[in-house]
């Protein structure tokens, strides 16, 4: 159930400064339209009430997927708030809930896009390492993210976001399932978030 609380924002467009009311919690599974908000990132779009422009007004959620068993916390990056305080919430100690953190939009829906896909977000994450290593070191160097974006008939699409375009890979989902054969995963009973700096602690 969705719980409402007050957060500061500020306008990029005029200054202006105030408090909105915004879901602490919110419930992304398929028969809600919060998850086709999050694919427009219409979910933190906000209009200005003195200039009357949108911006994106960026605040912690919870965002539960109770259908798939996953929690996600959004925390953008200059949020200062305590991991401990969502940990309390009585939904996160329900067993068998896997504890995810992302800290952008596209953290978000790539979430999103692995659990629609029934696939694993550690196996991906270990995956886009692999592919990251594999590129030409010139290539390498203007990859700051790559995404998952979906399958398409046996293949699993990766984008990178780059300064002049994006860099699109596709796999064999063979890969994927070779992959998800020979590791294990080794799952966490707290939130965390699986990138490139940690995947590597998660299976085995």
């Amino acid at each position: 159930m969705s719980q409402i609380v007050t957060h500061s924002i500020t306008c990029p467009h005029c200054g202006y400064v105030g408090n909105i009311a915004v879901t602490e919690r919110a419930n992304i599974d398929s028969t809600t339209d919060n998850k086709e908000k999050i694919i427009k990132k219409n979910f933190f779009k906000f209009r200005c009430p003195d200039c009357h422009k949108d911006f994106q007004a960026e605040y912690p959620v919870l965002f539960e997927n109770l259908e798939n068993n996953l929690l996600i916390y959004y925390i953008p990056p200059k949020e200062t708030k305590m991991i401990s305080r969502v940990e309390r919430m009585s939904v996160v100690n329900a067993m068998g809930n896997r504890l995810r953190i992302v800290n952008n939009q596209n953290e978000l829906l790539e979430k999103l896009m692995i659990v629609q896909d029934s696939l694993d977000d550690i196996i991906i994450e270990y995956i886009k390492h692999v592919i990251v290593s594999s590129v030409a070191k010139e290539q390498r160097d203007k990859i700051k993210d790559l995404y998952y974006a979906g399958t398409n008939n046996d293949q699993l699409n990766f984008v990178a976001p780059l300064k002049d375009g994006t860099y699109n890979v596709n796999i064999s989902k063979s890969m994927y399932l070779n992959y998800n054969t020979k590791y294990n995963i080794k799952e966490a009973y707290r939130f965390i978030k699986i990138d490139k700096d940690n995947v590597e602690n998660f299976i085995f």
